[in-house]
């Protein structure tokens, strides 16, 4: 009887712990092996949330060092547009304009992405390439910063 009830204990502690993964990846990406959460901002009307999502397991699969380095420096992955006015914008490597796949305003551990409602293979790894690249740059940005202090 004793076995039953540690068997049953254990078993709703794995459903409650299940609800509570879950419940993290519906809203932002979760990957507790990885030792990675980021923030996931997307864009309702015309964005793809998951898209994003997938892009960061790609790059987990694709370029390790990458997705370590994102989970470490990155806070928040979020889909807006860019303002390439904003002097504190690091667009180096893309074309300036509304077109602009990402941003990453200087300062901050938020990555911006350009909202795509497309699911394509080719978008996901085009976001990969985005988060990667800008990855970089909060690194560089906080490595000179905590090095001036």
């Amino acid at each position: 009887m004793y076995i039953k009830t540690l068997f049953t204990l254990f078993f709703l502690f794995l459903i409650f712990m299940a609800g509570i993964y879950m419940t993290i990846n519906i809203v932002n990406y979760f990957d507790p092996f990885g030792g990675c959460y980021l923030n996931i901002d997307g864009d309702i009307v015309s964005g793809n949330k998951e898209t994003i999502k997938a892009a960061i397991r790609y790059l987990g699969k694709t370029d390790r060092t990458a997705y370590r380095n994102l989970c470490t420096v990155v806070d928040r992955v979020s889909e807006k547009n860019c303002i390439i006015a904003d002097q504190r914008i690091d667009s180096k490597g893309f074309i300036e304009g509304l077109n602009l796949d990402g941003c990453y305003v200087k300062g901050t551990r938020t990555i911006y992405l350009r909202p795509d409602k497309s699911d394509s293979p080719d978008v996901i790894e085009g976001r990969a390439r985005t988060i990667k690249h800008y990855t970089e740059a909060v690194a560089r940005f906080w490595e000179e910063y905590n090095s001036k202090q």
